[in-house]
């Protein structure tokens, strides 16, 4: 597990679902590379100015992360289901290509957000297993009000489970820049709420505080 993609919906989509993780891979010297698909607001805000503010927001985040490489597109928000799945799974193949991903976290696939439910079904299909597939490894992460929130029989399970107590705060603090999209406390965006699913985790392994994914596919050996 060398080259890892995060491939997400939307600008804070990384952060609150693996946020940590990403700390701390960088801290292991790994390649972790950052593809979004949408601006994630247009669908709620024409206003350009809170659009430039989202936009200058988001390169501080790039920042804080230091991504290997950063990729955005700009599909429409809250809209993935209009659009043919192959023009997403082509930006995503190449963008593999381009990063020789071997590793790629991205969204649940039975979110309620419709945005994150395509986005996993275009990941699994551009790193569908053809000869000379570079990528070996998908893990799912969960996104506090679209994994919880989902009305799908089929629940996020989780089982695998990274121990970030080194990098919460960071990952807090990384999400501050995003402003209105964390909100007020008993929502279930709220730092409150993302600081105690990750406490949940991780007491849930014996930690104080995880990530915590499920497997789609992994080849560890």
């Amino acid at each position: 597990m060398r080259n890892i993609s995060i491939i997400v919906a939307h600008p804070d989509d990384e952060t609150i679902g693996c946020g940590a993780t990403i700390l701390k891979l960088k801290q292991l010297r790994k390649n972790i590379n950052l593809l979004t698909l949408s601006d994630g607001v247009s669908s709620r805000s024409t206003n350009k100015k809170a659009l430039e503010v989202r936009k200058k927001n988001f390169q501080k985040v790039l920042k804080s992360y230091n991504f290997n490489k950063f990729c955005g597109y700009d599909f429409p928000d809250n809209s993935f289901d209009k659009v043919p799945l192959i023009e997403i799974v082509k930006k995503i193949e190449n963008f593999i290509k381009v990063t020789k991903t071997d590793t790629i976290f991205t969204h649940f696939g039975r979110d309620l957000n419709i945005d994150h439910q395509k986005t996993f079904e275009a990941v699994v299909t551009a790193a569908r297993p053809f000869p000379r597939q570079t990528v070996k490894n998908i893990f799912c992460f969960e996104v506090n009000s679209s994994t919880d929130w989902t009305f799908s029989n089929r629940m996020f399970k989780p089982n695998m489970f990274i121990d970030i107590n080194k990098f919460i705060n960071k990952k807090l603090k990384i999400l501050k820049l995003y402003g209105k999209e964390i909100k007020k406390n008993p929502h279930t965006r709220s730092f409150q709420n993302i600081k105690r699913l990750a406490e949940f985790r991780g007491n849930s392994v014996g930690y104080k505080f995880c990530e915590a994914f499920e497997v789609y596919k992994t080849e560890l050996l």
